[in-house]
């Protein structure tokens, strides 16, 4: 949730100053052992060429990926490719962050210029007023955001938080926009140049972090119907706030893609107060578990990274050789290669391994099993950070290179090393996202026959078929869910990504590495 109202770049850069013990340097980008600002060492000679023009990439699939579009100085336009094949099939009218710019989500805070670009890529008119927008938080104090912690996974009265409940009040009528928005079948939010030098990779985006704060308004104010006994005003609220984090994840790069699943936990800590809370019938138990099953799946970590996050790296690696003056030192048997030829060799050799390394790790996620994806991806890694520490050590010690081919390796997995989103860390979330679907959907299930035998089975399999089709297994370790019932209460769980049994803990991290679970306490 944002305390502060500004726009925010689409990954945090805290991490980009990357010390290197091996090199004995601190580099703020990869530009400062690359191109631009490093002096490079082929060979022994003596002979200094000083940097001329600036270089524009061979395109080519190989090289560029995408040989379309092109801006005039002859460069793929990396953010116009990103925003085309996100916004391919969306229309004003059926663009959910359309619907949302008018409530002034993901707007609110923009300077004139990129407040009139984004609007007219959405196809709407710029806001003249601030009417209707939804009110967004601005610096609440300690006890409302401890209210709101609470009030969005159990049920609560106004009169426990005043200041809360009269937040939600005042967006009675944007939250209405906002869940009939979260009905439209696609979602583009553009993403914004700062100005011309701006990097895909230090893009904003401009609605994701907003749909987080809307997430907990929604979730909170579901609760609030909960304690009301309004179970229609509850689900409404959830089911939105569930379809909400589909939409946002389907934008481009890990970040959305983190934050929707984090929004549809949200949504899912409602869902468990509705079986404790709700004293559903089966027909309810077993009506909301359908709209559960209808929810579009949440998109995968492969589709980010096999595009956009492809090509952010390569976007950020074609543009190392643009400023200032460089020396390349070379052999001096070669004085008939000029500066520009080198260049443009080392550049076309970077992206190309930079193309290379990233076909692998993409195979390794398209893998059929959590297992075999989190084996594949973490053994690339393992030979990746191997390279880089080599790598390190040629270029701080000025290794002889040979060729120009050799050094554009070198950069290139040094870059790979230095921007090569956390791969390992989003399967983990994208298969407990997975999990605790599955996990709900036996929730419902459960609570449908106990309304039906006034008691919870001995085990799961009793829920088939009349509440089960089948029962899902434990996607980590391809082996059934673990269930235990205790009188009115059930624990129900499965491993997490470390493949140990840890007894259902660490159940609502929405980050950690083991278990996955659903305790239900029937109140």
């Amino acid at each position: 949730m944002n305390n502060i109202r500004h726009p925010k770049p689409y990954r945090a850069r805290s991490a980009v100053v990357v010390s290197f013990a091996l090199m004995g340097v601190t580099i703020g980008t990869i530009s400062q052992i690359s191109f631009d600002q490093t002096r490079t060492f082929i060979g022994r000679g003596r002979h200094r060429i000083e940097k001329s023009s600036n270089l524009v990439p061979t395109i080519s699939e190989q090289t560029t990926y995408l040989t379309n579009p092109v801006m005039p100085d002859g460069r793929i336009d990396y953010f116009s490719a990103v925003n085309l094949q996100f916004s391919r099939r969306t229309t004003p009218e059926n663009n959910a962050a359309a619907c949302f710019a008018k409530l002034g989500i993901g707007i609110a805070d923009l300077p004139p210029e990129q407040l009139a670009q984004v609007c007219h890529l959405l196809g709407v008119e710029s806001p003249m007023t601030k009417a209707g927008w939804f009110q967004f938080l601005n610096d609440p104090d300690e006890q409302f955001l401890t209210n709101l912690m609470t009030a969005k996974s159990q049920p609560w009265a106004a009169e426990t938080a005043p200041k809360l409940y009269g937040w939600i009040s005042s967006n009675t009528a944007a939250l209405q926009s906002v869940i009939e928005g979260t009905h439209l079948p696609h979602y583009w939010a553009p993403i914004l140049r700062f100005d011309q030098t701006t990097r895909l990779r230090d893009a904003f985006l401009t609605m994701h972090d907003d749909c987080g704060e809307i997430a907990q308004c929604l979730a909170a104010r579901a609760m609030n119907h909960l304690h009301q006994k309004d179970l229609r005003g509850a689900e409404k609220d959830l089911l939105a706030c569930h379809r909400l984090g589909r939409l946002v994840s389907g934008s481009p790069f890990f970040t959305p893609l983190a934050m929707g699943m984090g929004i549809d936990h949200i949504a899912g800590q409602g869902d468990k107060a509705l079986l404790e809370y709700a004293r559903l019938s089966a027909a309810e138990a077993m009506t909301y578990q359908r709209k559960l099953r209808e929810l579009p799946p949440l998109p995968l970590a492969i589709d980010n990274l096999d595009f956009a996050e492809r090509l952010a790296i390569l976007d950020a690696v074609s543009s190392l050789d643009h400023s200032s003056r460089v020396q390349l030192q070379f052999g001096a048997n070669r004085p008939e290669l000029n500066a520009d030829a080198i260049r443009q060799t080392m550049l076309d050799s970077t992206l190309r391994v930079c193309n290379e390394k990233l076909d692998k790790f993409a195979a390794a996620v398209r893998l059929p099993t959590f297992s075999e994806r989190s084996k594949a991806t973490a053994s690339l890694m393992v030979s990746l950070e191997s390279e880089m520490d080599a790598a390190g050590h040629r270029l701080k010690s000025g290794f002889e290179y040979k060729t120009e081919e050799e050094l554009g390796h070198d950069i290139a997995i040094i870059h790979l090393w230095l921007n090569l989103p956390p791969i390992g860390t989003l399967l983990i979330l994208e298969t407990r996202a997975q999990m605790r679907h599955e996990l709900l959907l036996i929730g419902f299930a459960l609570a449908a026959y106990r309304a039906d035998h006034s008691t919870f089975p001995e085990s799961l399999d009793a829920l088939c078929p009349d509440y089960l089709s089948v029962v899902p297994t434990d996607l980590y370790r391809d082996q059934p869910m673990t269930y235990r019932k205790d009188g009115d209460s059930y624990f129900l769980y499965c491993t997490g990504a470390n493949g140990i049994d840890d007894k259902g803990q660490a159940a609502n991290s929405i980050d950690s590495e083991d278990d996955v679970a659903l305790h239900v306490i029937y109140r």
